[in-house]
């Protein structure tokens, strides 16, 4: 009776020697030694085995971080590093991860054309969605040319106050014939609710707003207000809001979007 459960292939020998091991400790000196394969771990000539492990202090911080991804994605994915960055292009962020993606079997992978291998996701407690998401293909050829591409995109993000979204501020944006500060100009009354409105501190278009008094607020302005006891007042009407966990409940932020 054929199993209604999909077999996978035991990983072969080769595949194996090729694991990482992270973690090991010198028998000499106790130190811990930089990430390497099963192959070099049992090659006991391998000068990963020599004292002192010079190896370990001449391998850049790139090179660090591939290897932290690499380890991620040899024990299976469905994990995330968290890169310790609370700030970007003015803003406050929450949570910025590289998520690693559950390994897609080969013969899934036309069935699943849009999986990738690894997500690049910021977060913050101040909006219900995240920022900025978006996934990259992550192979042992790409793997440090594509953590360069993500550092160089953390360097190069800005906020698009209109939508909260942060973008790519190297892509070049088509120019619109008519701005959302146009459309505004237009049709801004009493009889007309539209998908944004003005910041009440910069008075720039923004699609986010108080979830307490309804007052339009944009990110920037909204992340530079004082925060005491996980609070804070609206410039408006000076009615306290609080900040959620980023973990917690994301229909309960501190702002909410048209």
């Amino acid at each position: 009776m054929t199993s209604p459960f999909p077999v996978f292939d035991e990983p072969s020998n080769s595949e194996k020697m090729d694991m990482i091991v992270t973690e090991a400790k010198c028998n000499e000196c106790g130190e811990i030694l930089p990430p390497h394969t099963v192959r070099r771990h049992i090659d006991k000539d391998d000068i990963i085995h020599k004292c002192p492990h010079i190896e370990k202090r001449s391998m850049t911080p790139i090179d660090k971080l591939v290897l932290k991804i690499v380890n991620l994605k040899t024990q299976g994915g469905g994990k995330e590093h968290y890169l310790p960055i609370k700030e970007i292009s003015g803003v406050r962020v929450d949570c910025v991860q590289i998520y690693v993606q559950i390994q897609v079997e080969p013969q899934d992978r036309d069935r699943l054309p849009h999986r990738k291998d690894i997500l690049l996701k910021i977060d913050t407690d101040y909006l219900p969605h995240s920022i900025y998401a978006e996934w990259f293909d992550f192979t042992k050829e790409t793997a440090k040319e594509t953590i360069q591409n993500i550092i160089e995109l953390i360097k190069n993000l800005k906020l698009d106050k209109t939508t909260n979204y942060l973008r790519d501020k190297r892509i070049e944006v088509p120019e619109q014939i008519m701005s959302p500060q146009d459309i505004y100009d237009l049709f801004a009354c009493e009889n007309v609710k539209l998908e944004f409105n003005e910041c009440c501190v910069c008075h720039e278009i923004t699609n986010s707003y108080f979830r307490e008094c309804k007052h339009t607020i944009c990110f920037v302005c909204c992340s530079k207000l004082t925060i005491e006891n996980d609070c804070v007042n609206c410039p408006m009407c000076r009615n306290e809001a609080c900040v959620c966990s980023v973990s917690g409940d994301r229909d309960d932020t501190l702002l909410d979007t048209y």
